[in-house]
């Protein structure tokens, strides 16, 4: 697993040149790591660049790589940041093609149920102030 989040980003960078994705199997893999529970936090700031690469994966992948590159970008993310990186997007990217389009909105829906309610939530029991003081 990649060590900090200076090395994550490098390493996600490399997936920008094609023949780094070439193994799908790998990139998703590693892609899992990247966006592990514990490092959403650190890897919130990899949606933005990730969605801006779809459609060169759509170009230079199997048919199901958007899908499952999205899949495992997403997953584990639940924040309002991230949320607010899908929505950014989709916004600046109006004219974006709507198969492309579709495959981001079903990649984030649970990002667009969960993170308005988690937000309710804890302003609400005020669990972010207890997490902080932990």
């Amino acid at each position: 697993m990649v060590g900090n989040i200076k090395d994550s980003q490098l390493f996600f960078e490399s997936f920008k040149v094609a023949e780094n994705r070439a193994n799908e199997e790998w990139v998703l893999e590693v892609l899992t790591y990247l966006h592990h529970p514990y490092r959403v936090e650190e890897s919130v700031s990899m949606i933005q660049p990730s969605l801006e690469l779809l459609q060169e994966i759509k170009e230079t992948g199997d048919i199901f790589f958007p899908k499952r590159w999205l899949d495992r970008t997403l997953q584990y993310h639940h924040s309002e940041d991230a949320l607010d990186q899908v929505k950014q997007f989709l916004f600046r990217n109006n004219s974006y093609p709507q198969d492309l389009k579709n495959k981001i909105l079903q990649s984030s829906d649970h990002l667009f149920r969960s993170a308005p309610a988690r937000k309710k939530w804890d302003q609400k029991t005020g669990a972010e102030e207890e997490v902080a003081t932990l």
